[in-house]
């Protein structure tokens, strides 16, 4: 389970392994043609399930983690089985540059949490490019910065 995010990813209960069969054969229906998650609720709402939109997600994670179907992509219009390997890369790409992304943001926090305040003010001053102007700031002095008098 992801912390934060408990519910939303617990391992699969019994009822959503019952319908895992209902959610493969959905999927392989939807050969280069999207299908929403609203509609994959109501489907399986029809035949007696009752899930959301973040365990669906859950499902098809599990499905593609566990290859039970292949080159499943996702979009803002749906889910699909792509055949086209172009759309499958541009896909594994874009799941490559989210995770960096990611990534990139938790290093942030990590920086955050384990840099003192006059380290912080350093960086960000170098990233700003104002190398030439360290200068005019006083390193050793700089204590106790709080975010509301950074920049006042």
């Amino acid at each position: 389970m992801i912390n934060g995010f408990e519910e939303e990813t617990k391992p699969l209960t019994e009822q959503e392994l019952e319908a895992l069969p209902l959610m493969i054969q959905g999927l392989k229906a939807h050969v280069n043609d999207p299908v929403t998650s609203n509609k994959m609720i109501e489907g399986l709402k029809a035949r007696g399930f009752n899930f959301d939109g973040p365990r669906i997600r859950k499902l098809i994670n599990h499905i593609c983690v566990n290859n039970l179907v292949r080159n499943v992509v996702a979009t803002s219009k749906g889910y699909y089985l792509a055949t086209d390997r172009i759309v499958i890369n541009q896909y594994a790409e874009s799941l490559e540059q989210r995770s960096r992304a990611i990534l990139a943001k938790k290093n942030c926090l990590d920086f955050d949490t384990k840099t003192s305040d006059k380290q912080k003010l350093r960086e960000l001053w170098l990233k700003l490019n104002h190398e030439d102007k360290l200068e005019f700031l006083q390193w050793d002095q700089v204590k106790g910065v709080s975010q509301t008098n950074l920049f006042e």
